[in-house]
């Protein structure tokens, strides 16, 4: 029996049961265009399949940290406003400092991976190689990190501002940081660090090294935990 909302209601026409098929269609591939959004700007590293063309004759020359005689060495690809970057550095990245890099066992390259598409990846390099020149580029590092929604949306000037800030509070001679930042005297080398990148075929960030083979953050630990077994 039919109540009356059912004797009341028209039946579909074919046209309306002909358009069902393009929504859920359209559905579909709006679920697919948000998780490639996702991909590209939170980055997830490469699939531990894939192996780098590193340019190992150059790693000398990026910032580092841990033994250089440690028996594993691990190539971090990144970029300060990278999304992705960020939440390793702040999450993941401080237990691999723990258990890996102050023990003695890793020795940890950081390789700067400037993306295009982030306004600021360059200059907030600059700020961490500044701060280097004053022995502060591992606090600068993790300050940028720590604090990237404070500056990521800011426009270039006011981004030398906020960092400009960020020596102070770690105590440099900011007038000595401002000149390097102004200066323009790491973007040579920055560029290469991208173009090295790309040539490495590295195709997000963050990304890691070891041995030639690219790893994926999710996959980092193990891979140490497998290299050094393999001492």
């Amino acid at each position: 029996m039919s109540t009356r909302s059912q004797r009341g209601r028209p039946a579909p026409t074919r046209k309306q049961s002909s358009l069902l098929p393009l929504y859920l269609l359209g559905g579909v591939v709006a679920v697919i265009a948000i998780a490639l959004i996702a991909l590209s700007v939170f980055g997830g590293g490469a699939n531990s399949s894939g192996n780098a063309a590193v340019n190992t004759a150059t790693l000398g020359t990026y910032p580092s940290k841990g033994s250089a005689d440690a028996p594993v060495t691990v190539v971090k690809y990144s970029d300060f406003q990278c999304p992705g970057c960020a939440a390793y550095a702040t999450g993941e990245g401080k237990l691999i400092q723990r258990d890996y890099i102050d023990t003695g066992k890793v020795h940890f390259i950081y390789h700067e991976m400037p993306l295009r598409q982030h306004a600021l990846a360059v200059t907030s390099a600059e700020a961490a190689r500044a701060s280097g020149e004053q022995g502060k580029y591992w606090e600068m590092h993790d300050l940028l990190f720590a604090r990237q929604q404070e500056w990521s949306g800011l426009g270039l000037a006011q981004a030398r501002i906020r960092f400009s800030e960020y020596a102070t509070e770690l105590g440099l001679d900011t007038a000595a940081f401002n000149s390097v930042l102004e200066s323009g005297k790491y973007r040579a080398a920055l560029e290469t660090a991208y173009n090295e990148s790309t040539t490495a075929q590295i195709p997000s960030t963050p990304s890691f090294v070891i041995d030639g083979k690219i790893y994926k953050q999710t996959e980092l630990r193990p891979a140490i935990d497998a290299a050094l077994a393999g001492q």
